[in-house]
């Protein structure tokens, strides 16, 4: 990205000389479906605001890596620094401003997918419109509230599969591809904004329950080397192992097991990208006694094997 392009402006005056904004991999992709995917692998390269010029859309967003702080007519679109994988979702009725402030030094992992505003009505078959949910209504002029969602471990590995195709040539079944992966991306998103999934959040989750989800997160981060089960686990924190079940599935859409197992492998695939680590002894790492099987469910979780990670970055 050089410091003027189509819908871009830079609104105050860039320090650095005329070098880029962005250093790394960048991919945008309009698709024959309607979606597009913006993927962004890279470092910031200077304390400077960007503003671009937005046409209606409902969009998505996976933070992998980095921080976001940005303004879409007047509504903050902000992503803070954190260990997980963050999701955002909002949406608008008409062309608006997003003004984005870039921080010299910072790495940004992000992939956003954006559809039409028309793009879900075209899906509801003539049912209760899913766009009244996602839009302010077709003629409205302000944005909806920016809402969080807990990204899945699929829509992760996807969000990394996309990252993976970034500055790639790409053939007919590469896009093909890279657009399953953008929908699986949507749908994870917008099946949390149902008003069924919304109803059951809203009264299904306690502030007591929320404590306890937080706490068992805390643990499993602060524990992640050590062998780890149900039963293990809950006895750390207080709480019975259904308990802990059930609050941890409520507050974060993901077993306690499957958050291990998610957070080992985040672990091993920092631990590649750094060097000085094989692909067997990320593996142990992640506590897979098999490297085969290791790289398995590496490939599943990031689309992309293990022995790649150093060239990916």
């Amino acid at each position: 990205m050089q410091r003027a392009g189509q819908n871009h402006r830079v609104v105050r005056p860039v320090s650095n000389g005329g070098e880029p904004l962005l250093s790394g991999r960048m991919g945008v992709w309009h698709l024959h479906s309607g979606l597009k995917i913006h993927a962004t692998d890279a470092v910031e390269m200077d304390d400077v605001e960007v503003r671009i010029e937005l046409p209606p859309t409902v969009s998505v967003a996976i933070l992998l890596e980095g921080r976001v702080e940005a303004v879409l007519a007047d509504q903050p679109i902000e992503f803070t620094e954190a260990a997980d994988a963050r999701g955002a979702m909002w949406s608008h009725g008409e062309t608006s401003s997003l003004a984005r402030r870039l921080r010299r030094g910072r790495r940004i992992r992000k992939v956003i997918i954006s559809v039409p505003p028309g793009w879900f009505d075209d899906l509801a078959d003539g049912s209760d419109s899913m766009a009244a949910h996602l839009m302010p209504g077709h003629s409205g002029t302000a944005p909806r509230g920016v809402r969080g969602w807990r990204p899945s471990l699929a829509s992760i590995g996807s969000a990394e599969e996309i990252l993976a195709a970034a500055g790639e040539e790409l053939d007919v079944t590469a896009r093909l591809q890279l657009e399953i992966r953008g929908i699986q991306i949507l749908r994870d998103a917008v099946s949390q904004f149902t008003p069924e999934t919304t109803s059951a959040t809203a009264t299904g989750v306690s502030a007591r329950d929320v404590g306890r989800a937080h706490a068992v997160r805390e643990y499993v981060q602060a524990h992640t080397a050590e062998s780890l089960s149900l039963a293990s686990i809950a006895r750390a924190t207080g709480m019975s192992v259904s308990t802990l079940q059930r609050a941890f599935v409520d507050c974060f859409g993901e077993s306690v097991m499957n958050h291990v197992r998610r957070t080992r492998l985040e672990r091993a695939r920092e631990a590649l990208r750094n060097g000085g680590i094989s692909v067997r002894a990320a593996s142990r790492m992640a506590g897979y006694s098999s490297a085969a099987n290791f790289a398995t469910a590496f490939q599943r979780a990031f689309g992309y094997p293990p022995s790649r990670t150093a060239e990916l970055g």
